[in-house]
């Protein structure tokens, strides 16, 4: 057996949220990897997009956090303290159905 893959069994028995198309089922681990390696990068300007004013740009942030949370998984706890604000705050501030949906689902991967 190779080494870590039964972490990477045990992960994807645990995985019990939808996830939206085209998932169906966690990424790659090649895949994860690559995306982690760039989320640093990322993350910044994404939650600083959240935060604008424009309501399409703020979906579009959102939709994008929510598809690279789904990457990088747990390996996005370093960021929670600039997440979990940006996230909530767009939940609770949102006129759109649309972005509130979106956060919510954001948060939801955060706890999977």
């Amino acid at each position: 057996m190779a080494y870590g893959a039964a972490d990477e069994a045990d992960r994807d028995r645990r995985l019990n949220i939808p996830l939206p198309h085209p998932f169906c089922g966690r990424p790659p681990l090649g895949a994860r990897v690559r995306v982690r390696n760039h989320f640093r990068a990322l993350i910044h300007p994404i939650v600083a997009e959240i935060g604008c004013w424009t309501a399409k740009e703020r979906c579009q942030s959102a939709a994008l956090l929510e598809v690279l949370l789904i990457f990088v998984e747990g390996s996005a706890t370093e960021f929670g303290h600039m997440v979990l604000p940006a996230v909530a705050k767009a939940a609770a501030e949102a006129d759109e159905h649309e972005l509130r949906q979106r956060a919510c689902r954001c948060a939801e991967v955060w706890r999977a």
